[in-house]
């Protein structure tokens, strides 16, 4: 991740349950200052691992919504002329199999509450889902219509997607957790045959589609840069 200028690690813990968290915090700064609010792109990084001996990959859930981010860091950074006069924060985050507990607590930590964040883009299970379908749920009106100009830019572009729209749901991905203060989409979010199985790896994973959400989330930077908010 050297392609980003700033990183810090954000270690919670709990001396209680000793469930510790680690949440991993990438910055592109631009030159601007502190008063920019950032873009702020997410993927949890955490699966269930191992159990009585039995190994549970995590390619879809969520390997594949990794990849995304590390794709659009490297797009970010060729592209960062273009995008002066702006700041992204990339975060990959931790025990979200476990009721969102690290995102639960960046948002209540004091540090967090006082970034300004203008939007999130939060990548979930993008890897499992049909060809050229994914699901994309949002907080706000004014991010659904973003969504909906970006697929049409994605889709100009070779990349078909059908988009099927909902609202954020409790609890379900880490984006619940800054949804009341923050305007965002949760990207992919398609649960497959193998959800939390074994049987999650790479050889059921649906490249192409993939790549076309890959695409779609840039597309939403771009909307979202060139649109008044």
């Amino acid at each position: 991740m050297s392609h980003m200028r700033r990183y810090t690690e954000w270690v919670y813990t709990n001396k209680y349950d000793l469930l510790n968290c680690k949440n991993l915090i990438y910055t592109m700064e631009n030159g601007c200052s502190d008063t920019v609010p950032y873009i702020m792109l997410m993927a949890h990084y955490d699966h269930l691992g191992e159990t009585d001996g039995v190994v549970y990959p995590g390619a879809n859930d969520n390997a594949s919504g990794v990849y995304a981010l590390f794709r659009l860091c490297e797009w970010l950074e060729t592209n960062r002329t273009e995008f002066k006069g702006r700041r992204f924060m990339v975060i990959y985050t931790d025990k979200e199999e476990l009721d969102l507990y690290c995102t639960e607590k960046l948002n209540k930590d004091d540090r967090f509450r006082d970034v300004p964040i203008d939007i999130i883009i939060n990548i979930d299970m993008p890897g499992g889902c049909p060809n050229g379908k994914a699901n994309v749920n949002h907080n706000s009106k004014l991010m659904k219509k973003k969504v909906i100009k970006a697929n049409k830019r994605n889709r100009e572009s070779g990349h078909e997607l059908t988009i099927k729209y909902g609202k954020v749901l409790p609890y379900r991905t880490d984006l619940w957790s800054f949804s009341k203060r923050i305007k965002g989409v949760d990207l992919g979010l398609c649960v497959n045959s193998c959800y939390h199985k074994p049987c999650d790896t790479f050889e059921r994973l649906n490249l192409d589609t993939l790549v076309s959400i890959i695409e779609l989330a840039k597309e939403i930077i771009n909307v979202h840069c060139t649109l008044e908010n």
